[in-house]
């Protein structure tokens, strides 16, 4: 992951998620977000693209070129 940002109600949650997170990698970051510990959608930049959670992807539509 080179970046991870996370959007949730509780600023400081979204901070630490977003810390976590890009710490854990793209499967154990997207395994922790479908476990549903926490209510949250991330955007995550990695090598291969973009990816969404599931909860946001309708709302995010990454620019091209």
């Amino acid at each position: 992951i080179h970046s991870a940002a996370v959007i949730c109600q509780d600023p400081v949650l979204a901070d630490a998620l977003s810390t976590a997170l890009f710490v854990m990698g793209i499967d154990k970051a997207m395994q922790f977000y479908t476990d549903g510990l926490y209510k949250f959608e991330a955007v995550f930049a990695t090598e291969n693209g973009i990816l969404c959670t599931d909860g946001i992807k309708e709302y995010f539509t990454p620019k091209k070129g």
